[in-house]
């Protein structure tokens, strides 16, 4: 990122927007929380590649993106592979919003890749944490919410 945001303006910047996208999107209301994901583990998964230089994912339990999916679609009736599209799609319109965000307090646009879904935890080479924000919601315990940087050389 060409402009300088402290670490704690950026994970506020990043918890609002996530807490906020996801109840419209979702409509599942995320509490902080301190607990990990656990259970079936999946993360989606993106990096940004202009302006703003990092990665992000999200991780939780299968059961929160199949919850997900059912509110996105309005079905009860989804597949994995509806869920592993759906979950790709949300944080698409996540980074989005964060990417617009961003914007409006830097003045530099970001542009991020396509999302990737993993089974289990992950993590990007090249890239090392910089925070995680941890949440729960009414019937998911240890969803995850972490930013990335590039290592440092």
């Amino acid at each position: 990122m060409d402009t300088y945001m402290s670490q704690e303006d950026l994970q506020k910047v990043f918890d609002q927007v996530t807490r906020n996208v996801t109840k419209e999107v979702a409509g599942i209301q995320l509490h902080p929380g301190n607990a990990p994901p656990y259970g079936e583990l999946c993360t989606v998964y993106t990096s940004f590649n202009k302006g703003f230089y990092s990665g992000l994912s999200f991780s939780a339990g299968i059961n929160f993106f199949t919850r997900l999916t059912r509110f996105m679609l309005q079905t009860e009736d989804v597949s994995l592979q509806y869920v592993e599209d759906f979950t790709k799609e949300y944080l698409n319109i996540l980074c989005g919003h964060i990417a617009s965000e961003l914007y409006q307090i830097t003045k530099v646009p970001s542009r991020f890749l396509v999302p990737t879904f993993h089974h289990g935890h992950y993590q990007p080479e090249g890239f090392q944490q910089q925070f995680e924000i941890d949440y729960f919601s009414k019937r998911s315990k240890g969803v995850q919410l972490i930013h990335y940087i590039p290592n440092q050389k």
